[in-house]
């Protein structure tokens, strides 16, 4: 079975030829989740967790940074730009994850939860990803749904807009009187 696997692979990088879009072509059929070729530069240093050891965190700070992909502005999350799966993945070929989120998450970013009194039931149960793409997003923060959409994702919006003050915010933001983390 897996010399059968070696040699269709063969047969595609024959076909597909040795340009990094073709690769790129191949690699989707076997694997999902392939990043886009040819990422955006990494200048920025801002943000980096002091004292890391990882290689990763002190390579790269910002969790997520804007490329353009077929005329739309992408955030992407820099393991996943740079290919790097196994910064979060047991290897660049698995899909499990190196440990549980949020754990996985707060070993690159600051863990805010820890200071706050009051958290949003999502983040306080490390349901990050119900909120964040971990790879790409096409909304700020790596988000997987823009603005009050988001919200309104788990949130009954009729419900809400019954209940004082809700009912008279019209189109403001939630994140106007709501940290989306905490309370």
């Amino acid at each position: 079975m897996r010399s059968k696997l070696v040699k269709m692979m063969l047969l595609f990088l024959f076909l597909g030829g040795c340009a990094a879009g073709s690769k790129e072509k191949v690699l989707k059929v076997f694997f999902d989740g392939v990043p886009p070729s040819g990422g955006a530069s990494h200048e920025s240093l801002e943000g980096v967790k002091d004292g890391s050891s990882d290689a990763l965190c002190q390579k790269e700070t910002d969790a997520e940074r804007p490329i353009a992909i077929e005329e739309k502005k992408v955030f992407v999350h820099y393991p996943y730009e740079d290919r790097d799966c196994s910064a979060c993945h047991l290897s660049n070929s698995s899909q499990s994850l190196k440990e549980e989120v949020p754990a996985l998450c707060f070993s690159c970013h600051d863990n805010f939860l820890e200071k706050m009194e009051k958290k949003h039931y999502p983040a306080e149960e490390g349901m990050c990803l119900e909120c964040h793409n971990p790879h790409q997003s096409e909304n700020e923060k790596l988000l997987t749904h823009k603005g009050r959409e988001l919200c309104f994702s788990c949130h009954d919006q009729e419900d809400l807009f019954k209940v004082e003050p809700h009912n008279e915010i019209g189109d403001e933001s939630c994140l106007t009187c709501h940290d989306p983390h905490g309370e």
